[in-house]
């Protein structure tokens, strides 16, 4: 069997196994739970033979075809694999029969029980006797990045060098289903080479909201933390200059832009904090989402700013959007005043 995928499964999770009866997969990582069936019909192959699940959905199945299928040998095949989709509303209406059926389960069957939510009982108990229950969650940036390098290479047959991996898992989130579609694109555009550079998740992969404020942080902060040519009028120009190009040549709105620079300062405060307690760089890179070339940047902006500072950076964030949502000057210019103290604050 195929080992486990650190970024989909808990380590906590027993591996699929033939001798399972009954299994709960509920959470809303619908990749994994699509990852745990594989692996039990993989396991269920080993043992004997390969079998197609009967799949039903939970809204509308009837109980006595659903418990007839798994008690009735097929003649087709030597193991019963039944799948119930949307289980949580087949649970709500049938679990005593359910409860009754984990505790005399057919010897050649396994019942799958998927569901977005559950609702905890005796049942799960009976269940743990006899197969399992997992919980399917969303998976960290980290282990999606992780994720999804793995699935590139066993799965589509390319090679995604880690800053493509950070590109896209920032591009798309940490939805394992939605990152496996993107994979299946750029592995088919990358065409002979099987690499899947980071230009190609440029080109190819569409920005979410998320990112956009992530790259707009990225270019104040290159902006922010840059060497002074002259003093500080001069540089906080070319901090202005920076924010319209981002507004006036990208096409940003001011909304968007100034969530970037207050979530910048906030991320600056936390990651001060966390130096102030000893934390090391590597961990404060973790918990902040710290990936890329930008990471040295924020760090050695971080340390160039004392608490103090940030405190005062914060304030006038919060001034800012006081401003602007009370009808004081345009948000432009509200940002702009905003940039320039947040220059001055750099001393």
């Amino acid at each position: 069997m195929a080992k486990r995928s650190a970024a989909s499964r808990s380590t906590r999770d027993p591996e699929p196994t033939a001798a399972w009866r009954m299994v709960i997969l509920h959470g809303p990582e619908e990749m994994r739970k699509r990852e745990v069936l594989t692996e039990l019909r993989r396991a269920i192959a080993q043992e004997v033979g390969e079998v197609e699940p009967k799949v039903f959905d939970g809204a509308s199945a009837e109980p006595a075809e659903l418990f007839d299928h798994l008690r009735t040998p097929s003649m087709f095949s030597p193991f019963n694999l039944v799948v119930v989709e949307q289980a949580e509303e087949f649970a709500g209406r049938h679990r005593e029969l359910l409860e009754r059926y984990a505790a005399a389960p057919a010897d050649n069957s396994c019942l799958v029980l998927q569901a977005s939510t559950w609702r905890p009982g005796n049942l799960d108990k009976a269940v743990a006797r006899i197969g399992a229950k997992i919980k399917c969650e969303p998976v960290k940036q980290p282990e999606a990045i992780a994720w999804v390098t793995r699935r590139a290479s066993e799965h589509w047959q390319a090679k995604l060098p880690r800053e493509s991996a950070e590109r896209l898992v920032r591009r798309r989130g940490t939805d394992l289903m939605r990152l496996d579609v993107e994979l299946a694109k750029l592995a088919t555009a990358a065409g002979d080479s099987r690499s899947i550079e980071p230009e190609l998740v440029d080109e190819l992969v569409s920005r979410t909201s998320d990112e956009q404020v992530w790259a707009l942080q990225d270019a104040l902060l290159n902006a922010l933390a840059a060497d002074r040519p002259t003093g500080s009028r001069s540089h906080a120009g070319m901090v202005i200059e920076k924010l319209h190009e981002i507004i006036d040549l990208s096409g940003q709105s001011e909304v968007l832009v100034s969530y970037a620079v207050s979530d910048l300062v906030r991320r600056l405060w936390l990651g001060a904090n966390l130096q102030h307690r000893g934390v090391p760089d590597s961990e404060i890179g973790a918990k902040l989402k710290l990936f890329g070339p930008g990471r040295a940047t924020f760090l050695r902006l971080m340390r160039r700013l004392n608490r103090h500072q940030l405190v005062r950076m914060f304030d006038q964030c919060i001034e800012g959007d006081r401003r602007s949502k009370s009808g004081y000057g345009t948000p432009l210019s509200n940002l702009e005043c905003l940039c320039i103290k947040m220059v001055d604050e750099m001393g």
